[in-house]
């Protein structure tokens, strides 16, 4: 779905978008987490599957408990930054932990990476 609006031209793909929630969903099953955010299995399965947009509670309520913005959910793209661009795993065991950390920790996980990512740039 592309969007052009004074100009500027956003691509959206719901598809990239439902990857990203499963990778942040990690070990939790869909009715895990749909449980822990307060909404129903098949919201999460249709938005993982890129099958209808996620309502925008839902992306409220994915950002909060995954601790990411609402435009990484939808963009790929966290402060300004295009988290596709960043090399790629070659497994999601990274993803899977940090999911699992509380919010304090994920900051400081940021941080750090944010870090050593400006000395390897230098």
């Amino acid at each position: 779905m592309t969007i052009n609006q004074n100009g500027i031209k956003v691509k959206w793909d719901p598809k990239a978008t439902g990857q990203r929630i499963r990778n942040l969903r990690g070990p939790l099953t869909q009715s895990e987490l749909a449980k822990r955010i307060g909404c129903k299995q098949v919201d999460i399965s249709r938005a993982e599957r890129g099958i209808r947009p996620p309502s925008i509670e839902l992306l409220l309520a994915l950002a909060l408990s995954f601790s990411v913005s609402v435009d990484y959910l939808l963009t790929g793209v966290q402060d300004g930054v295009a988290a596709e661009a960043s090399p790629a795993y070659g497994n999601s065991y990274e993803l899977l932990f940090i999911g699992n950390l509380d919010s304090p920790s994920k900051r400081a996980i940021r941080q750090l990476a944010r870090l050593l990512s400006s000395r390897s740039a230098s």
